[in-house]
């Protein structure tokens, strides 16, 4: 009988153990959910709501972003952005002869929105200093841009 009772008393931890385990993307950090593996390019950079965008690969710009399902991002660019810009591609302070490779870990989580009681997707890096970026992914597009408080200047890329 006192085993029955240790083996139930056991049970139950685990259970509740495995019961507070959260998945990625769910008010937690970790790494990404499939829809992030792979190559992305940059195909324009602009404000939501019309077809143009403001910044193309008519620029001189080019980037990539590479997504490992184990946390690691390679950035591939010939830009010259500022720390905040990382992944968004703004008008550059120039361009490099050829492109260049810097690798930052990542993670996704949600994170709250300074301006409304919501949270949204957050795409972060993790490297150096954090940066908080809002994401969607829609298709083979990704979006990237900062909260929605601010200017919704938004980077697009392509799944290759």
């Amino acid at each position: 009988m006192g085993s029955y009772k240790i083996k139930l008393l056991l049970f139950c931890g685990l259970l509740a153990v495995a019961a507070c385990k959260k998945k990625a993307g769910q008010g937690i950090y970790g790494v990404p959910n499939p829809a992030f593996d792979g190559t992305w390019t940059w195909v324009g950079s602009g404000y939501p709501g019309g077809n143009a965008h403001l910044i193309t690969p008519g620029s001189g710009v080019r980037k990539s972003l590479t997504f490992l399902a184990s946390g690691i991002l390679y950035v591939t660019h010939n830009d010259t952005p500022g720390s905040p810009a990382y992944l968004n591609v703004y008008d550059t302070l120039g361009l490099f002869p050829k492109s260049v490779v810097d690798t930052e870990k990542f993670q996704l989580g949600n994170e709250p929105d300074g301006c409304v009681s919501d949270t949204y997707p957050a795409l972060i890096i993790t490297g150096e200093t954090q940066a908080f970026y809002r994401y969607t992914i829609s298709g083979d597009t990704l979006q990237i841009s900062f909260s929605p408080c601010l200017a919704p200047f938004t980077t697009y890329y392509v799944k290759n």
